[in-house]
Formats: structure tokens, C-alpha cells, sequence
């Protein structure tokens, strides 16, 4: 992450804050004015990506007394720049302005520093109804750190075309004392990790929907009066499984390794519904082997249940098949 601080000679009342990820973030917060190793008295700055991805919003929160989660304020003082905010490729740069005379953590207009704490968060900021960023959900901070951020002086106001925005790495750089570059470069390669094990479920997932459970259906919808049939069928159903379970363990493994841990099963209806449907498959295959194993359709007295079992076990299996076809969509 980083960071810097800017005053105008035309807005002598306000300091520009920028600040600017290394890697695809949910969110970024920056603070100041309490203890230097955590949000306890802190003025906080929590800014993420506009819907658009072409600006910014930005969320005020303090902790008076505690490094619990901070409560939002009734009123903002801070005011997004979006001309210099937005998403460029995978990173994300918000710019905000602060009233140098807050009643927390005041600044002097010739202060040469500032102590800072800053935070990333690697979860999106769930969205709310109103669109009130001072309600938004966010999820806890994967990296944080603190230092000293020096305040650059430059001449005109913020929206002068000649005031780019000049980012160094880090807050103070040399005496910040977050877990650096190496820390940073450990959460980009969970996050990398995390990416690839997602696209794996999901290639996994789509293999066993859209190929191999729908061709076994087929095979015996179809081809039911062919002999041996169920040869074909079983290994493919059993195949499409071990790739459901597979998929699973894939998804499993992301969001247990990913710096901010695993989410509510209940947080995303995807999940939900993903557990439903493996308990639903499970059903299936126990389903189908006490058919098999319990019932034989060529005597006579049980060839009427094992049909209307049969009927319900393909009732069972269609309608598992369309709900991953739905989930897929998801």
C-alpha cells in the first residue's frame, strides 16, 4: 500500500490524502490522532471502489475507547476526490481531502508529518440499499502497519492539472512499522492462491453439471431397453461426484487459506445453496444403491415398487441437476 499526504497552498485548511494498493483489494483505511499500534481513538478513513470502478466512496468511523469495530459518524468530513480515484487495472487509488481543524486529531498547517495507521482489506464492502456508505458492511483487515507519513507542500489547489499525486511505498517508509513488503507480498500470493483454487471449482463444478451428470441422465432417459446400460451410467454418476467432491475441496482450501478467512456459510446464497446441493447428491447416491441393492425387477411381487422408486430416484436426480445448473449461474 501506499501512501502520501498533501497540503495546497489554495486549501491551507485541508490535507489531501492519497492512497493508493499494490494488488486487487476490497478495501483500504487510513487513520490517525489515536494510539499508533491500533484504531483506539483513531479518525478513520475507509474508501473502496465506486460501482463503476471510476471513483471512490469513502466511509468515516472512529473507536473512542476500544480496537473493536469502529462506529461510523453521523456526519463525513472527508470528501473523495474522484477526478484522482478509481480502480487502474488491479489496483485501486482513492483521494480524499480532510479539514485540518477536526476536534480529532487536528493538524497544524505547517506540521511537517503525520502518524498514521493504515489497513487493508482484501472482501468487498457489501453494498447497502440506500447506498450510504456510513452503513456499509466491511469485513475485518487482512494487513495493517503504522508510521510516519510526511506532508508534501505544493502550490495551487488539488484540482490544478500540474498537482499529480506522488506515492511512495509505505507510511513514513523507513520508520513504518507494519510488516512491509515481505508481509504485503505474502498476502498477494494467498490471494493468488485463492484465485486459482476458485477457478478450479469452478471448472470442476461445470465439468461435472454440464458433461458427466447430464450424460449419465441421458444414457439411461434414452437408452434405458439397451442391456447393461446401468455399466455406463454408475461410473459416470460416481465420476461426476468424485469431481463435485473435488470442486469442493478446491473451494474449501481457498476460502481456510485466504487472509481473511472463511466467510458465512450463509453469507452468499452460492454457498448455501452449494451445501444443499452436495447433501442432495449424497441423498442420490444412497438413494440409488438401496434401489439396487434392495429391490429386483424381474420378480414379479416387487417390480411395481421398484419402478415407482425408480421414477422418484430420476425425479430426485433431474431436479439436483437443474438446481446445479442454476448454481452454476450464480
Amino acid at each position: 500500500m501506499c501512501i502520501s499526504a498533501t497540503i495546497y497552498s489554495k486549501q491551507p485548511d485541508a490535507i489531501e490524502f492519497s492512497l493508493s494498493s499494490k494488488i486487487a483489494v476490497g478495501w483500504l483505511g487510513l487513520g490517525m490522532g489515536g494510539i499508533s499500534n491500533g484504531m483506539k481513538g483513531n479518525d478513520l478513513a475507509l474508501c473502496w471502489p465506486n460501482a463503476t470502478g471510476n471513483g471512490a466512496l469513502i466511509s468515516q468511523r472512529s473507536n473512542p475507547t476500544t480496537n473493536g469495530n469502529p462506529t461510523p459518524l453521523a456526519s463525513v468530513a472527508f470528501t473523495v476526490q474522484q477526478a484522482k480515484s478509481g480502480l487502474s487495472k488491479t489496483n485501486f487509488i482513492c483521494t480524499f481531502s480532510r479539514p485540518l481543524n477536526l476536534s480529532v486529531a487536528p493538524l497544524a498547517s505547517t506540521a511537517p508529518s503525520v502518524n498514521v495507521i493504515y489497513a487493508v482489506g482484501l472482501q468487498a464492502v457489501k453494498a447497502v440499499t440506500n447506498g450510504n456508505p456510513q452503513q456499509a458492511v466491511i469485513q475485518q483487515h487482512t494487513y495493517t502497519g503504522h508510521g510516519t507519513l510526511t506532508i508534501q507542500r505544493k502550490a495551487g489547489s488539488s484540482s490544478d492539472p500540474n498537482n499529480t499525486i506522488s506515492i511512495s511505498p509505505g507510511a513514513g517508509a523507513s520508520n513504518g512499522t507494519g510488516s512491509g513488503d515481505n508481509g504485503l507480498n505474502s498476502v498477494l500470493a494467498q490471494e493468488m492462491l485463492y484465485a486459482r483454487l476458485v477457478k478450479v471449482h469452478a471448472s470442476l463444478m461445470s465439468i461435472a453439471f454440464l458433461l458427466l451428470f447430464p450424460t449419465g441422465a441421458i444414457i439411461v432417459r434414452f437408452f434405458s431397453h439397451l442391456d447393461h446400460v446401468f455399466k455406463f451410467h454408475r461410473p459416470i454418476q460416481v465420476t461426476g461426484f468424485l469431481f463435485v467432491i473435488s470442486g469442493i475441496g478446491c473451494i474449501l482450501g481457498a476460502v481456510y487459506n485466504t487472509p481473511d478467512g472463511p466467510p458465512e456459510i450463509t453469507e452468499t446464497s452460492h454457498s448455501l445453496l452449494g451445501l444443499i446441493i452436495f447433501i442432495a447428491l449424497i441423498l442420490q447416491i444412497c438413494y440409488g444403491i438401496y434401489i439396487y441393492h434392495a429391490y429386483n425387477p424381474s420378480v414379479d411381487v416387487q417390480k411395481t415398487a421398484h419402478q415407482v422408486l425408480t421414477w422418484i430416484h430420476r425425479g430426485w436426480g433431474y431436479s439436483v441437476l437443474i438446481t446445479g445448473l442454476v448454481q452454476i449461474k450464480l
